[in-house]
């Protein structure tokens, strides 16, 4: 049915204009030829003037006409001529009709509304069945109910037939009508209120248990149908048929059998409907064929449109940056509206694609030089670190070369940068940084000196010039922790090097984007050389927005306050002195070396009944910092007889402390830099060192624990040692 608003139904397609024109410039020919014809015959000459042309100039633009008409695009339709058609005898009209098909003969019929009459009367309904039987195989069959036009406009027109909106591309299921979603909402009603109508006296005996959802599926077209069945905006019914039901339940209420007619008029209501859905089912298949065409051909028209925006990038010097974007990017930028089009690529069309384009790709290719620059570092820093380890390792290897410093502690040193930051197109070989490494790295070893020197002078007490302060046993210190206390963990030089928690963080700190943006290109690529994809994300955010980034080694900003300072050196002062050492001269070699045990005097007082443990000079500096972190420790050396059970019970535990399991990691002596894992290491000291047993390389001192960086050994099996049980005070 035609839309009852007026819309904008445009223009014929080309296709139907030039059939158009190609039948009417032959009917226009023969009707004209024989009314000239007849004009000679009646007036007995042929004299061109006598039919109201001038001679000359018509027999030139005959000539013309004659010499220009093979061309088809020369010939100009004059305006007006297709209100000819309804005029035209009916012969030449099925002449004109004969090949075109239903689209066309639609999108003709919109012509004019003097066409549009014509077509639409009912003594022509005979050229719209001839356009139907011209259609291409496949086309649903015409309901009954509807005419030849109605069919056709059905199928090709994509309006509201409500309201006239346009681009409604579907068909509601057996309704056989379109309609807008504001429409859908006007003509119908939720499915829980057919008999919103019917008054008071009628409700009571309305027969609502039998129209449940699933009932009235079988009886009319469920729109917006969803299994949500508390949205009023769902599972809705044309008021049409709501309104045939409602009047079959009035007419049954006047008769005497009433539910028996009710069930009989709804019976009826259900067949016709069973009766419509074979065509609905048909619709419905053509229009989703019809759907997947309509999008296969855009999608087709999209890449031949896309394919040409590629070539001309490539053309305009961009071809670097689409395959740095790689296919993925390349589909990506597929995704924007300006380029996902379907329509032709003008000049003017491809100006707005460039538009939008060259900013983006003026990006990408920022990223891309990045990407090569940081990928240059990445690999410069890589030498860098295998020239530190040159320099600063050998074989047999010991922990001190463990404690080197790493590549991002010298990146920003003058003479190393200079070398990083060479262009891309040079090659950087570990022989450019062996000139330079013997100074950097004294130079930085001698900074951290003085730093740590500088913080524990004041707390060492009187020592001799010829000592070493950083050397000394009780030469220890602590980081911030987040509540700027003491942390548990204590640190010592030349291991600080090697530390690493979450409260540390000596070589990493917080920043913005709006600060790490004001440095220069190098600092951001190696502050931020190491991070992951996902790490990238804050750049795309607020300015404000914190992120972490790597720094160089910067142990005087995460010292403890020198006001605690103190505490970790008083500490391991009473443990030194508790074992015997002198704590002005003992090293941390000599404190290793000791064998004594300590057991804690101020534990037994509190808890005489508790258990006594023996505890080494590692366990005992855990103890006092976990129990007695604000007290002083009252330590005790064990005697003999207690040094006896110490000493059995290490012995005992011989074998299990000869295991790769009390160990993270392991660093082999005969290799430079190699470091292994419990799994690891075993296989590298067969493969590359013929060593099968790693327990006896463990007792020959062949491998060692990884210095973890603190100032503490691994704590280990015989570190703690019992004593005396609890004593049982509720006995008999």
């Amino acid at each position: 049915m035609p839309p009852k608003k007026k819309a904008s139904t445009g223009h014929p397609t080309r296709a139907t204009r030039s059939s158009a024109r190609l039948a009417l410039q032959g009917a226009s020919g023969s009707v004209e030829s024989k009314t000239t014809e007849c004009d000679q015959s009646a007036s007995g000459s042929t004299s061109p003037q006598e039919c109201g042309n001038p001679g000359t100039e018509y027999a030139e633009d005959q000539s013309h006409r004659e010499e220009k008409a093979p061309v088809q695009k020369a010939f100009r339709m004059r305006r007006g001529t297709l209100q000819q058609l309804p005029e035209m005898p009916i012969e030449i009209q099925d002449m004109i009709f004969h090949d075109l098909g239903p689209q066309d003969l639609l999108n003709l019929s919109r012509t004019c509304k003097r066409v549009r009459s014509h077509f639409l009367s009912r003594e022509n309904e005979r050229l719209w069945k001839a356009a139907i039987e011209n259609a291409p195989e496949g086309l649903p069959a015409q309901p009954p109910w509807l005419s030849a036009p109605a069919f056709v406009h059905l199928l090709y027109s994509q309006f509201c037939h409500n309201c006239g909106t346009s681009n409604i591309r579907k068909v509601q299921f057996g309704t056989f009508i379109r309609l807008c979603s504001t429409c859908i909402q006007e003509r119908t009603v939720w499915f829980k209120e057919p008999f919103a109508s019917v008054d008071d006296l009628e409700r009571q005996t309305w027969p609502c248990t039998s129209l449940s959802l699933a009932e009235l599926e079988k009886m009319m077209p469920v729109l917006e149908q969803t299994e949500n069945a508390r949205s009023p905006k769902k599972n809705r019914l044309l008021k049409e048929s709501v309104a045939l039901l409602i009047e079959a339940f009035r007419e049954s209420v006047k008769k005497k059998e009433r539910y028996q007619y009710f069930k009989e008029a709804c019976e009826t209501i259900r067949r016709d409907y069973a009766a419509r859905l074979p065509y609905a089912k048909a619709l419905n298949r053509w229009l989703h064929e019809q759907e997947y065409d309509r999008k296969s051909e855009l999608d087709v028209a999209r890449q031949k449109r896309f394919d040409l925006i590629i070539s001309r990038l490539r053309a305009n010097g961009w071809d670097k940056e689409l395959e740095y974007l790689g296919e993925y990017g390349v589909n990506e930028m597929f995704k924007l509206p300006i380029v996902r089009q379907s329509s032709k690529l003008t000049d003017g069309a491809w100006n707005k694609v460039l538009a939008v384009l060259d900013p983006f790709l003026v990006s990408i290719r920022e990223e891309r030089l990045n990407a090569q620059i940081k990928a240059a570092l990445k690999s410069r820093m890589k030498v860098l670190r295998e020239a530190i380890a040159s320099h600063c390792t050998g074989v047999p290897r010991t922990v001190a070369m463990d404690c080197r410093p790493q590549e991002i502690d010298l990146a920003f040193v003058p003479e190393c940068r200079a070398i990083l930051d060479l262009p891309t197109t040079e090659i950087v070989t570990a022989a450019d940084f062996a000139s330079v490494m013997p100074q950097v790295i004294t130079q930085w070893e001698a900074e951290q000196r003085a730093v740590l020197t500088e913080y524990l002078r004041p707390h060492l007490g009187d020592i001799a010039d010829d000592v070493d302060p950083l050397a000394l046993a009780i030469a220890m210190f602590s980081h911030k922790g987040r509540s700027e206390d003491i942390a548990l963990c204590a640190l010592r030089h030349p291991t600080v090097f090697l530390h690493y928690c979450q409260c540390s963080q000596f070589r990493e700190r917080r920043t913005t984007k709006a600060e790490l943006d004001q440095a220069d290109l190098f600092t951001r690529m190696v502050m931020t050389l190491y991070w992951r994809d996902i790490q990238h994300a804050p750049f795309g955010g607020d300015d404000a927005m914190w992120m972490q980034v790597q720094i160089p080694f910067r142990l005087a900003e995460r010292l403890a306050p020198r006001s605690k300072a103190g505490v970790p050196v008083a500490r391991m002062r009473e443990i030194v002195v508790a074992l015997g050492l002198d704590p002005t001269r003992a090293t941390i070699d000599d404190l290793r070396a000791c064998e004594g045990a300590l057991w804690c005097a101020t534990c037994e007082e509190a808890r005489p009944d508790s258990a006594i443990f023996a505890c080494s000079w590692n366990a005992a500096y855990v103890h006092a910092t976990m129990c007695h972190p604000e007290g002083q420790s009252g330590w005790r050396l064990a005697d003999e007889g207690d040094m006896a059970k110490v000493r059995a019970y290490r012995e005992s535990l011989k074998d299990s402390r000869r295991s790769l399991d009390h160990g993270p990691s392991w660093s082999c002596t005969l290799c430079p830099t190699f470091i292994g894992s419990d799994y690891t290491m075993p296989m590298h000291l067969a493969k590359e060192h013929n060593i099968q047993d790693h327990k006896q390389a463990i007792c020959d001192k062949v491998i060692y624990p990884f210095p973890r960086g603190d100032g503490l050994g691994r704590m280990s099996l015989g570190d703690t040692v019992l004593l005396r049980e609890d004593i049982n005070t509720t006995g008999p």
